[in-house]
């Protein structure tokens, strides 16, 4: 039992020199890597990769609408769909953007869009169903309803804001 005791202790005692000199080789190679480009002072920070860009993009279209500034989120947007133009959430929230500046045919057309791109995309639907009680069309919303009842079945936010949104609707008229 001693002398396993002793064999831990010696393998303790070589962790903490053989981890120094991993840190000490892992520095050495960054700074033969990096130091020429910082010594003759041509470093210059990477350029946003095109994906980083739509990320960006994509983030300020929703910060954006969070602030209700539509339009803005629309320029934001376009940028994301002219270079992703399969992008279903960028075509939602188009969408969703065209319906709260009341272009309405614009919407349509962009959630629609989003739909060919993802069927099962639940927003889409939710917000598709949301454009037809604004115009006033409670069967299409209905059938908006019924496809969210079959994309999701248990714990569905957007089915249940749709749902309620139709039973509002109808508790006004």
């Amino acid at each position: 039992m001693r002398q396993h005791n002793k064999t831990n202790h010696h393998a303790a005692q070589q962790r903490p020199s053989y981890h120094l000199w991993l840190m000490s080789l892992v520095a050495m190679i960054a700074i033969l890597f990096c130091y020429p480009a910082f010594a003759a002072g041509t470093y210059e920070k990477p350029k946003p990769s095109q994906a980083e860009k739509i990320h960006d993009s994509y983030r300020k279209a929703e910060v954006f609408i969070a602030q209700d500034n539509y339009e803005a989120a629309l320029s934001a947007l376009t940028i994301v769909i002219s270079d992703e133009p399969k992008n279903a959430d960028a075509w939602n929230l188009t969408g969703f953007s065209y319906r709260k500046l009341e272009q309405f045919d614009a919407s349509k057309t962009a959630y629609e869009t989003a739909l060919s791109l993802n069927p099962k995309h639940e927003r889409a639907m939710e917000y598709m169903g949301e454009l037809y009680l604004t115009l006033g069309d409670v069967a299409n919303a209905e059938m908006m309803l019924a496809k969210l009842n079959k994309a999701c079945s248990f714990n569905c936010k957007y089915r249940d804001m749709l749902k309620k949104a139709i039973a509002t609707y109808k508790a006004n008229q």
